[in-house]
């Protein structure tokens, strides 16, 4: 039996806060008033945005990896329990696409732990539940430490179609999420994955569009798009039940329209990146990592770049 799972693109790239070259504590004119009642009421409105979504589908789908998402789903009554720890640097400052020398000396680091819960409603319609806690680090002349709650995504995805034939499959799908940070920002997406897996061979492309509602930004509302391709391959030949390596490498393109935080510095761009990454897979268990590299990046404004992210996931199904 093949297992094919795809990484989920552009995490690094979504996780990412405004990335300045002044770097300065906050304010207490940068909070938002009542954030519990605030962030409660932006988790309802994602609940709400889900269920239209799986109301409107008669038929099921799921399960979803790292960067990207694929139109793989578990089966019935499946779950998927996952906990995953991600690091993502930078450590340059850009003027669009070049880098310039920064006064400040500004780098940034941010660790998350995330745990992600997936459940096949039916064979072709997965549910999947996914919350982090993130620490920051902010270094330069002026430094900033922070833990925080970091999201909350609820997301439905349907599989509305599949063709099986002798050691090839094609299957679509259409996924719909919203994300709530812990400042009360959301981001609701909608997307559309392809992909075809032969016994060694394994293709996958998906294009998501989102719209992005910041809390301390201006305009408030950002279009936001990622395009992804990725292709994967059997380490070995495998033998249903034995220990299974899928190695991936993945094109993750991102493009955030321009805005500006309260402080007037100009946030956004567009950036590609390319990403190695294995998948192992011992009966129920998964281990998933992943290394993503920008190798383009071209800002509106200045202010800090993309670096190095990385993500390794452990997940069990059953």
């Amino acid at each position: 039996m093949t297992f094919w799972i795809t990484v989920r693109p552009a995490r690094a790239f979504s996780r990412s806060r405004a990335r300045n070259v002044t770097v300065a504590p906050r304010s207490a004119s940068e909070g938002t008033s009542h954030p519990g009642r605030l962030l409660s009421t932006r988790i309802l409105i994602c609940s709400v945005f889900v269920g239209v979504l799986a109301g409107s589908s008669r038929i099921a789908s799921a399960h979803e990896p790292i960067r990207g998402f694929g139109p793989n789903t578990l089966w019935k009554g499946g779950v998927s329990i996952g906990l995953g720890y991600e690091l993502t640097t930078s450590s340059h400052v850009l003027d669009a696409d070049h880098e310039v020398k920064d006064p400040t000396h500004a780098r940034e680091r941010m660790s998350a732990i995330k745990l992600e819960l997936m459940y096949g409603l039916t064979a072709n319609l997965l549910l999947r539940a996914e919350a982090a806690v993130a620490y920051d680090e902010t270094l330069g002349t002026q430094s900033r430490y922070d833990t925080r709650f970091d999201d909350f995504e609820l997301a439905m995805k349907w599989r509305f179609f599949k063709d099986n034939e002798i050691g090839t499959a094609l299957s679509a799908a259409l996924e719909g999420s919203c994300r709530v940070t812990g400042d009360g920002s959301t981001r609701t997406t909608l997307g559309f994955a392809l992909s075809r897996d032969t016994l060694w061979l394994f293709l996958w492309g998906d294009i998501r569009l989102a719209i992005d509602d910041g809390m301390n930004v201006r305009p408030s509302v950002a279009g936001v798009v990622d395009l992804d391709f990725a292709v994967g391959f059997h380490a070995w030949r495998v033998e249903y039940g034995q220990p299974d390596i899928v190695i991936i490498l993945e094109s993750n393109a991102e493009y955030e329209s321009p805005r500006r935080d309260r402080r007037g510095n100009s946030l956004g761009g567009f950036v590609e990146a390319i990403s190695p990454g294995f998948l192992f897979f011992v009966d129920a268990w998964e281990v998933k990592g992943s290394l993503q590299v920008p190798v383009y990046e071209r800002v509106h404004g200045t202010h800090l770049g993309h670096g190095l992210a990385g993500i390794l996931q452990v997940e069990f199904h059953y």
